[in-house]
């Protein structure tokens, strides 16, 4: 049987993509925040690392959150996106499982990251 990080946890994690979870107490984007720059310090502060860029990425090219590539090494997520993001995940903890949404996941490859 499969486990579920999210139902194993203390905490409630969110599964922001397929197979990767973060903890909604530990994203410290302020509320009026409305866009973050994506550096070791802003990965951080949404719960994760610079290495799971690629799944950003994804997010953004299936539409599920907005990106902004500024400058070749400069990249900036829309905080408010991110925010709505981890409410639709929160809402529905069987977002991932809804053949639209894993299917528009899917369908995605970025070269970046």
């Amino acid at each position: 049987m499969e486990t579920n990080p999210a139902t194993e946890s203390k905490r409630p994690l969110r599964q922001v993509a397929p197979g990767v979870f973060v903890d909604p107490g530990r994203c410290t984007v302020p509320e009026g925040r409305r866009v973050l720059l994506l550096d070791e310090a802003g990965y951080a502060s949404i719960g994760l690392t610079p290495a799971q860029q690629k799944t950003l990425f994804r997010l953004s090219e299936c539409g599920k959150i907005l990106i902004y590539r500024v400058a070749p090494r400069v990249t900036l997520l829309d905080a408010e996106s991110w925010r709505q993001h981890l409410r639709r995940v929160a809402d529905d903890p069987w977002y991932w499982e809804n053949a639209d949404n894993m299917n528009a996941y899917r369908g995605t490859y970025s070269g970046e990251g």
